[in-house]
């Protein structure tokens, strides 16, 4: 059992992704994010897109005490992120980005603390709770897309820049140290 944990953990879902090279990524923190940091390549056909950023769930799941115990980390991935803009205006664009991630991290480290504060030892309720999370975290970051016009709209970039500041503030209780895993 605590194998096939780890086993769906590491390989069930692509957008929670386990990065092995450090270098790669950057835990978030607010405001990290550089132009130096865009290092991916630029693809053949971007459409209307002038920056990418690749920001995955970065995880670790085990066994404590005979409960699951999970780690989920919000993460930059520099070689799969580029840009063909360096303006501050999509650079703080890009961030928020990273900072829904994070606010999404938090509810998953939320949940999984629900989960085992009633002793839920059913794998499946932890994938079901991290499963709907993922999705949320998707959609929420395509509404953010859309309803700024990816940056474009000012009005908008702000009132989002509140609202994800505000739902950070909320679940405060569950940021994790992120300074002791970073390379960066």
């Amino acid at each position: 059992m605590k194998v096939a944990l780890m086993l769906l953990i590491s390989f069930l879902y692509a957008n929670i992704y386990c990065q092995i090279d450090n270098d790669s990524i950057i835990y978030w923190e607010k405001n990290i994010l550089k132009w130096t940091d865009f290092k991916g390549e630029i693809p053949d056909s971007i459409g209307y897109q002038v920056a990418l950023s690749f920001i995955e769930f970065k995880t670790n799941a085990h066994w404590e005490q005979g409960m699951p115990e999970y780690q989920i980390f919000a993460v930059f991935n520099k070689y799969k992120s580029w840009s063909t803009d360096t303006s501050v205006a999509i650079l703080e664009h890009e961030q928020l980005h990273f900072d829904i991630s994070e606010l999404y991290a938090r509810k998953i480290r939320k949940a999984m603390f629900e989960l085992r504060e009633k002793a839920d030892t059913c794998v499946n309720d932890y994938m079901r709770a991290l499963t709907i999370l993922v999705k949320e975290c998707n959609e929420t970051n395509e509404k953010y897309d859309t309803e700024t016009a990816h940056g474009i709209y000012k009005k908008k970039q702000k009132e989002w820049d509140k609202k994800i500041a505000k739902r950070l503030y909320e679940l405060k209780h569950y940021k994790v140290n992120y300074s002791k895993y970073s390379t960066k």
